[in-house]
């Protein structure tokens, strides 16, 4: 699947609640992105994570887990 599939998975998943079934399709869009080297996408699917984890008051968890 091609990482905007994945991309569009974790928005509709966010939309309707579902936000840990839309952080899975928004690192599953991210591996894609980095595995296709699109930088452009790979930063939009950081930006989704992040504000998807908000939601679950976990940003620190990701930050400090995929970053430092």
């Amino acid at each position: 699947m091609s990482c905007s599939v994945f991309c569009g998975l974790g928005i509709t998943y966010k939309q309707v609640g579902h936000v840990r079934k839309a952080i899975k399709y928004y690192k599953q869009a991210l591996k894609t992105s980095e595995k296709i080297s699109d930088r452009r996408a790979e930063g939009i699917d950081v930006g989704n994570l992040g504000l998807t984890y908000s939601l679950l008051s976990a940003g620190r968890h990701f930050i400090f887990n995929n970053f430092y």
